[in-house]
């Protein structure tokens, strides 16, 4: 398996509709797992990387991108 992209969402909502412009959220770019990362959060999110864990925070969205290499015949559901 290899890691192609990996994109982590904090404190935004899943439904890019009510989460505004791309200018009322910061990117930071890194790497994850050996593969390109971006790092989502909004401008004006003072939040502990713990305080993801509380009910009343949206949490982290994990997006991984990876190829799997395989003479398996591989299943994904959703």
């Amino acid at each position: 398996m290899q890691v192609l992209k990996v994109e982590v969402v904090h404190g935004l909502s899943v439904d890019r509709a009510v989460n505004g412009n791309a200018d009322e959220w910061t990117k930071n770019e890194s790497t994850l797992l050996g593969a390109p990362c971006t790092y989502y959060t909004p401008n004006d999110d003072k939040r502990d990387l713990l305080d993801g864990f509380a009910n009343e925070h949206k949490p982290y969205s994990i997006a991984i991108t990876a190829l799997i290499d395989s003479p398996m015949k591989l299943f994904v559901q959703n």
